[in-house]
């Protein structure tokens, strides 16, 4: 195993590249830096020198802002897909089809209700006392209660 130590000098920013790293378009761009380490006659640049100036002067590049709207974007990104997944596994029933049954359950409700107030009540409570009256209330409410249920569970089933 070969393992010699980095030679001291070099002769162009390509060798300098290959051996601090980054790319050779880099290094030339850091070259014309005011504060850059000059290329010395006769040896070229100074290997020690360009490393601790790359150390001082160039930062690692900050990924804070970049990342976290990543993240941000990813996770907006697998909530829609969960959201179309729901919607083909009919885990979620669209807002408009919900409107649509409430308008549905509403007016078959108040129709039930005219036709049990209207008709049916009057003749059953006429010369009835208190507990008659609650009786018929509770009848007419669960009737009213499973007649909805149906209708829901009717719904729910196409």
């Amino acid at each position: 195993m070969n393992t010699r130590p980095p030679p001291a000098h070099v002769s162009s920013l390509d060798d300098l590249s290959a051996i601090l790293g980054t790319t050779e378009r880099q290094w030339r761009s850091y070259s014309k830096r005011n504060t850059f380490p000059p290329k010395i006659p006769g040896l070229g640049y100074e290997v020690a020198a360009c490393a601790a100036w790359k150390a001082d002067n160039v930062k690692p590049q900050s990924q804070g802002d970049l990342a976290a709207e990543k993240i941000a974007k990813t996770k907006l990104e697998v909530e829609l897909l969960e959201l179309k997944v729901a919607k083909e596994k009919r885990l979620s029933v669209p807002r408009a089809e919900i409107d649509e049954l409430h308008g549905r359950m509403a007016m078959k409700l108040r129709a039930y209700l005219y036709s049990k107030l209207e008709n049916e009540m009057p003749p059953k409570m006429a010369g009835c006392d208190a507990l008659t009256l609650r009786k018929f209330g509770r009848e007419m409410a669960d009737e009213i209660v499973t007649r909805l249920q149906l209708d829901v569970d009717s719904w729910a089933q196409t």
